[in-house]
C-alpha cells in the first residue's frame, strides 16, 4: 500500500489511471524486482553462484540484470498500463478451491474415453491445481488469493469451451482428442504473454478437470452419469 501511494504521488501517469491499474503497476514492479533479486531473468541462479567462474561479459550481464535503473523503473510502470485486468466477478460469487465431486469427475473421463491412466492423472493434476488455489489464499490474503484462483478457473473454463466445440463428434468418444486442443490453447496463452501467474500447463489442466468435477466441463456428447 505504500508503494501504491508513492506511485500515486510521483507517477505523473497514475492521474490518469484508476486505483486498480495503479495497483496493478505496483504489484508488477515488485515482481520484477523479486526476479532480478533471484536473477529468474534468465533462471541461471546456480551459475549465478559460480559467476566469478564465467567469462567477464557474461558476468556483467547478469549483474546488469540485478540492476533497478530508473529507466527500468519507468520501463515496467509503462508496460504494465498495457496489461489486461484480470477476470474477476463479485466477491461474494467467487469459488472455494477443493469443490466438486471425484466421483463424477470420473465418470465424465470415462465417458470421453480416457484410459485409466488418463483418469488417474486427471485427479491427480486436479488436486494439485486445487491446492495451488489454498497456497494463494495463504500467500496472498483469502481475498486476492480467490480473486486469483476466479481468474484462472475463467480461462481454464473458456479455453475448455472452445475445445470441447472444436472436436465434439455424435458417437464418437473424443476426450484425448479434446484434452490435446486444450493443451494446445494453454500453450498459445502462454506463448502470447497473458496473464497465467505461477501456473504451470498442468496446472491449468488440472483446472479444468476440477471444473469437471463441479459440473462445468464436458468431455463428450454422452452424458450418462444422468440416468444413473
Amino acid at each position: 500500500m505504500r508503494l501504491i501511494h508513492t506511485l500515486i504521488a510521483c507517477w505523473s501517469a497514475a492521474a490518469d489511471c484508476s486505483h486498480e491499474s495503479v495497483t496493478r503497476a505496483a504489484q508488477t514492479l515488485v515482481d520484477d524486482c523479486a526476479r532480478a533479486s533471484a536473477l529468474d531473468h534468465e533462471q541461471v541462479l546456480p551459475a549465478y553462484v559460480l559467476a566469478v567462474y564465467q567469462p567477464a561479459l557474461e558476468v556483467r550481464a547478469r549483474i546488469e540484470g540485478k540492476r533497478m535503473t530508473a529507466d527500468r523503473v519507468q520501463t515496467i510502470l509503462a508496460d504494465s498500463l498495457n496489461r489486461t485486468a484480470s477476470l474477476v466477478g463479485e466477491p461474494a460469487g467467487r469459488p472455494e478451491p477443493g469443490q466438486g465431486s471425484t466421483d463424477l469427475l470420473l465418470k465424465k473421463l470415462d465417458a470421453g474415453g480416457f484410459s485409466a491412466v488418463s483418469r488417474n492423472s486427471a485427479e491427480d493434476l486436479r488436486d494439485k491445481a486445487d491446492y495451488l488455489g489454498i497456497v494463494w489464499t495463504k500467500k496472498l490474503g483469502r481475498a486476492k488469493g480467490l480473486e486469483r484462483y476466479d481468474h484462472i478457473r475463467s480461462v481454464a473454463l473458456n479455453e475448455a469451451a472452445r475445445a470441447f466445440e472444436g472436436t465434439k463428434t455424435d458417437g464418437q468418444r473424443f476426450g484425448s482428442a479434446m484434452r490435446e486442443e486444450l493443451r494446445r490453447r494453454f500453450q498459445a496463452r502462454r506463448s502470447r504473454g497473458e496473464q497465467l501467474f505461477d501456473c504451470s500447463d498442468d496446472h491449468l489442466e488440472g483446472f479444468a478437470y476440477s471444473l469437471t468435477a463441479q459440473c462445468k466441463v464436458l468431455w463428450s456428447s454422452d452424458r450418462p452419469w444422468e440416468t444413473t
